[in-house]
């Protein structure tokens, strides 16, 4: 019985020793496979900080994306209103302040407009050098409304990028909203 028992013993350490060499094995070929195809093993703590880290960075950058479109938007209301006045010196600067052209622009149409007045005074309203005065000054109007039209397609453009740009964010926020 004792000589059974023994070899009971002996057969059930020959098959752990081969089961350790199997699992062995195994973990390795895992090890392998998860390495050659960059599978990464993370735990549920570690996968749960991760995705509470992400929707924390994601939170903030959806902030700072409504921001800048609602900033956008208000940019782009101060620049249609300031586009409906026919007198180009009426435009606030605040409103168009990044244009050097239409600073430029207005500049001359100041300048113009002085040398109008003195010439008026001393020649009257139908006097050629008024005419051709009054033409310039109707192009630079023009020059200023295209331009004015240019910027809040631009404005348009950055708002329809930063719309775009909420709109990604929310729905990765919606995402690792399902994550977590």
């Amino acid at each position: 019985m004792l000589k059974s028992t023994v070899e009971a013993v002996d057969w059930l350490s020959n098959q752990l020793d081969e089961a350790r060499n199997d699992l062995s094995g195994s973990e390795k070929a895992l090890y392998d496979y998860k390495r050659e195809n960059g599978i990464l093993t993370v735990s549920i703590e570690d996968r749960q900080s991760i995705v509470s880290a992400q929707m924390t960075q994601t939170a903030s950058r959806l902030t700072e994306a409504k921001a800048t479109r609602i900033e956008l938007q208000a940019r782009k209301a101060a620049i249609k209103r300031a586009a409906k006045t026919d007198d180009p010196m009426a435009i606030p600067v605040e409103s168009l302040n990044a244009s050097a052209l239409i600073q430029n622009l207005k500049q001359s149409y100041t300048e113009l407009s002085q040398e109008h007045g003195e010439l008026s005074e001393r020649y009257g309203e139908n006097h050629p050098a008024i005419i051709e005065l009054k033409a310039k000054m109707d192009r630079i109007k023009t020059d200023i409304s295209r331009e004015v039209r240019n910027i809040i397609s631009a404005v348009d453009a950055e708002l329809d990028a930063a719309r775009a740009t909420v709109a990604g964010l929310e729905k990765q926020l919606e995402e690792l909203t399902q994550q977590a």
